[in-house]
């Protein structure tokens, strides 16, 4: 159900306070949606904070066709310098909270502030209420609701799991990748939003040891960012490379990367190249190394229509 204008009254005011080298610098009365009044995932890139797990949770449910409507109906707009919103505490207990419109900041090494988030205000927004719980864990039921001093640095880790059920009031499970196919595409057929994380950075280095690219303390091994969270796009059989007696359509999975770049682009089922291009952050990629790069899968039973 949309916020509403009577909701406002009940909304408590949160400041997201300054820790560390992150804090957040106010944005007056601009626009939440510059995407022509609406949301789309392209709105979503991220910078440095490091919460790829909430802006893949968020990716994950704008890639789906009723996706847009549900993310602004969590959020209301009040037409100056406040927005509102309403999200789930671990208990399924909903909270309606009141901010300034803000974005995200960090420290550069010289002292001096610098804007990280190329996203659009409702995605910094999502952020900065998201902040007002302690959502660091795999259980989400621990998602534990405290307004009085909300901190940007505490959506610098956290797992998918738990921002999915703090957007949607609903259970959220994580399984093992090995073996879920069926289980993803059934998921994916019902509408329901998904997040895969990849191995761990160690993990990927000792199966293909070699150098790889350093970003965001993350190093990339043949093209997947290690300890990484991807939004799940579309589940279904697709063609790599030219149709083919040899060569015929496989399962495979299509992600979508929240940095919005470093793309994995498979020419053939065994063969890949690495690609790091701004605005191209989907690709398909072959169960059989989807199973090898992965290992969990984060859904909920939130049924939003099909892929955009």
């Amino acid at each position: 159900m949309a916020l509403t204008v009577a909701d406002k009254t009940k909304a408590q005011r949160i400041d997201v306070r300054a820790e560390g080298k992150w804090w957040t610098k106010l944005a007056g009365t601009g626009t939440l949606y510059p995407s022509g009044g609406v949301v789309v995932y392209t709105d979503i890139t991220q910078g440095q904070l490091g919460n790829c797990w909430y802006l893949s949770s968020l990716l994950s449910i704008a890639l789906r066709q009723n996706g847009a409507t549900f993310l602004q109906d969590r959020m209301l707009d009040n037409g100056d310098e406040f927005v509102f919103c309403s999200l789930w505490d671990g208990g399924k207990r909903q909270h309606l909270m009141k901010a300034k419109k803000q974005f995200a900041l960090q420290e550069s090494g010289s002292g001096a502030a610098m804007k990280t988030e190329n996203s659009a205000l409702w995605v910094s927004m999502f952020q900065v209420f998201g902040a007002a719980f302690m959502s660091n864990s795999f259980d989400a039921t621990k998602i534990v609701y405290e307004p009085k001093n909300p901190n940007l640095i505490r959506m610098n880790s956290g797992f998918p799991k738990c921002a999915l059920a703090m957007l949607t009031g609903k259970d959220a499970v994580r399984t093992a990748i090995a073996g879920q196919y069926n289980a993803m595409l059934g998921h994916h057929a019902a509408g329901y939003p998904m997040v895969v994380q990849s191995k761990q950075t160690p993990v990927l280095q000792g199966m293909f040891p070699g150098p790889g690219g350093i970003a965001l303390n993350h190093t990339i091994i043949k093209g997947i960012v290690g300890s990484h969270a991807y939004a799940v796009w579309e589940v279904g059989t697709h063609q790599f490379g030219p149709v083919g007696v040899d060569n015929p359509p496989v399962p495979a999975v299509r992600l979508y990367n929240p940095w919005g770049s470093h793309i994995k682009r498979y020419t053939t089922t065994t063969t890949w190249q690495a690609v790091t291009t701004a605005g191209q952050g989907d690709f398909w990629i072959p169960w059989t190394a989807f199973e090898i790069f992965f290992d969990c899968v984060d859904h909920v039973d939130e049924a939003l229509g099909n892929a955009v």
